[in-house]
Formats: structure tokens, sequence, C-alpha cells
């Protein structure tokens, strides 16, 4: 895959997702993109935050995300995410 130049130093590009995100997971990336932490999360939608984490990680499966950070932003550029 090629690699672009982003200030000075080598990233790879963001690959759209996979695989869609369910209704679930898609509350759940607004819900972080928003700020919020994990337990947060969970207190908000009323789940164990063990939940928030098994969603998190098949989210960032899905979206080939290496981290939470770059599942976010995957969520913007492929369009899940708009900014309000």
């Amino acid at each position: 895959m090629p690699r672009c130049l982003s200030g000075g130093r080598r990233v790879e590009p963001i690959e759209i997702a996979a695989e869609p995100l369910s209704a679930r997971e898609q509350e759940i990336l607004e819900h972080l993109a928003a700020g919020r932490t994990a337990k947060e999360v969970a207190r908000a939608l009323l789940i164990a935050p063990r939940a928030v984490e098994r969603h998190m990680a098949s989210m960032r499966l899905k979206m080939r995300a290496r981290n939470t950070t770059h599942m976010i932003s995957s969520g913007f550029v492929s369009g899940a995410l708009r900014v309000a």
C-alpha cells in the first residue's frame, strides 16, 4: 500500500470500513468522537463497560484501525461521522 507524507513523517493512509458498523457500534463511535471514555459511554447507553470495549474491538477490526483515534478519524473520512 502506498504511503503518504504528513508533517514530514510517513503515515499509512486511512482505510474505509471493510464491513458496515451495526447501529450500536455507530452509536458508540459517535460517543467516542464526542470525547467520551468507554466508561462514560457505558453509563450513557446503560450497558456494561466490558460490552463497550468488545464493541470497540469489533469496530477496530471492521475499520482496520490501529487504535481508537484512528477509528474515529476513519469514521470522519468514510462519512460515518459528521462534524456537528
